[in-house]
C-alpha cells in the first residue's frame, strides 16, 4: 500500500490581536483549484479572515513558483482588495522574511 503525501489543507492557524482568525493553506485555492487570488481575498475579507502570507508564499514555492512571480501575484491582488498602504506593508514584511530565510 502506498503512503499518501502530506496533503495541504486549509486551517485556522491563530488569531490576530484584534481577534481575527488567521487562515493558512490559502494557496490551495489558487494553486490547486485555480481560483483567482483577488476573488479568494475578497471572500476572506468578507468573512473576517486574515491570510497567513508566509504560509501562502512558502506553499507557492513548494508548488514550483518563483519568488518574484509569487510576490507579483500577491502585490496585484492585495492592492485591488486592501489598498496600496496594506500592500506596501505586506511586501515589506514578506521581503524581510525572504531575506532572513536566505541565510
Amino acid at each position: 500500500m502506498k503512503k499518501r503525501k502530506n496533503k495541504r489543507k486549509i486551517s485556522i492557524s491563530g488569531k490576530t490581536e484584534d481577534n481575527q482568525h488567521v487562515l493558512s493553506g490559502v494557496f490551495l485555492f489558487v494553486g490547486t483549484l485555480g481560483l483567482p487570488l483577488t476573488d479568494v481575498l475578497f471572500k476572506c475579507k468578507e468573512s473576517g479572515f486574515v491570510i497567513d502570507w508566509i504560509n501562502f508564499y512558502e506553499d507557492a514555492l513548494k508548488d514550483g513558483y518563483k519568488s518574484q512571480t509569487v510576490l507579483s501575484k500577491i502585490e496585484e491582488a492585495v492592492v485591488d482588495v486592501f489598498g496600496k498602504k496594506y500592500k506596501d506593508n505586506l511586501l515589506k514584511r514578506l521581503n524581510y522574511y525572504i531575506e532572513k530565510t536566505k541565510k
